[in-house]
């Protein structure tokens, strides 16, 4: 009974987000995508403030005598290590792929579009930067506070800032939901529609065309997410890795070097993708063909090697009654193995970004250069133009 319960509120809140998010792109488009998205991270920031003070205030913090040790036992219970990464190169890995995935999002690139010059655009993400960073850093509330924690509900103080800190939480979807469907929709609609089928559309059709593209794109995402709800948590885990590796390259040297042309850039795209995705999908489903062709970049240590050959030789040796349980334990002891230096398959953008660099790097320069006119046009990409 209670799984049916917990479904159907799944259900509904997946249907009421999907009209929402409508609600706030359909009839707007970018810029007014862009000024909700201003009064949605008003919201987040004031609700991760809240969040903190939650916990300060439920954990004693906040009592007639400020004690230092009560600061402490609150500021512990956000347990920053377990909600990062278990060790310190997860963490590096971590770090990267947020930021470097952030800054390669196509939602959040195509903000830029909505200011009036570069410069603007230039001051509205360097501003971005520590506001973002303060969300980051109180995010590792809202999992003590919606994660199983135990939430003091006696005093009034208390529910109003966990109403907020609830309200920034689905701000924060609100956001980035509206962002990644203008994206996808505005891709559909200008770059396979306009660009590549019909050039001499009116902007009446094209209109037309980007309305009904962020309908089937909202229809597309509320039936995944109905049906898939686990799946669709990993893979919002793993965008971050995925724009890093496929989009960071080409935005920061086409950007940052003249040389740079379409081929690099392609196939820098490509390469940091195929990488990308192979790290996250070979050690998941291929993982004994995966640790046996880069064993040297595993992280295993000689007992976790020697056990593992051990019991690849016990496999084969074994009888056909004993061969089943002998793969289980094989298995689990192979996926814990099957890794480049002990990075997890979520933060696979570590090794795409690298890779998709130095291919962009080097397909630009033995590939023709850029002509002058779009040189000129990527320095000029470099300037503060008035507003």
């Amino acid at each position: 009974m209670s799984k049916v319960v917990l479904f159907t509120g799944g259900s509904a809140g997946i249907g009421a987000s999907a009209a929402t998010l409508l609600l706030c792109t359909f009839m707007g488009g970018m810029r007014s995508g862009s000024l909700t998205g201003i009064a949605q991270y008003a919201v987040l920031l004031a609700g991760s403030i809240a969040a903190l003070g939650v916990l300060v205030w439920q954990h004693g913090a906040a009592s007639s005598v400020l004690e230092a040790t009560a600061l402490f036992d609150a500021l512990a219970r956000l347990k920053l290590d377990t909600l990062a990464a278990p060790d310190r190169i997860n963490r590096v890995a971590l770090v990267f792929s947020l930021v470097a995935g952030t800054a390669a999002l196509p939602h959040l690139v195509m903000r830029g579009f909505t200011a009036r010059s570069v410069e603007e655009a230039r001051n509205s993400f360097l501003f971005a930067v520590p506001l973002a960073g303060v969300v980051f850093i109180a995010a590792p509330a809202y999992s003590a506070l919606l994660g199983g924690e135990d939430i003091v509900t006696g005093d009034a103080l208390s529910a109003v800032l966990t109403g907020l800190t609830a309200t920034a939480a689905i701000a924060a979807c609100l956001a980035l939901g509206s962002g990644l469907l203008l994206a996808m929709a505005n891709g559909l609609s200008y770059d396979l529609y306009f660009k590549s089928w019909d050039v001499t559309a009116p902007t009446e059709r094209r209109l037309l065309i980007a309305r009904a593209c962020l309908l089937v794109v909202a229809a597309l995402a509320a039936s995944a997410a109905f049906t898939r709800p686990v799946t669709m948590l990993v893979l919002a885990g793993t965008a971050f890795s995925l724009a890093a590796s496929g989009l960071l390259p080409a935005l920061l040297l086409g950007v940052w070097w003249k040389r740079a042309n379409g081929q690099g850039a392609l196939a820098g795209m490509i390469a940091g993708l195929v990488v990308c995705i192979y790290y996250m999908v070979a050690p998941r489903y291929f993982p004994y063909a995966f640790y046996e062709t880069s064993s040297a970049f595993s992280n295993a240590t000689e007992l976790q090697a020697a056990a593992y050959r051990s019991l690849r030789q016990t496999y084969y040796l074994a009888d056909a009654q004993t061969r089943g349980a002998v793969l289980t334990l094989w298995e689990i002891k192979v996926r814990a193995i099957a890794n480049w230096w002990g990075v997890s398959g979520m933060l696979a953008g570590v090794f795409g970004v690298p890779v998709g660099l130095v291919v962009m790097t080097a397909v630009s320069l033995f590939t023709t250069a850029p002509s002058k006119d779009v040189q000129s046009f990527v320095e000029d990409l470099r300037k503060a133009q008035p507003a």
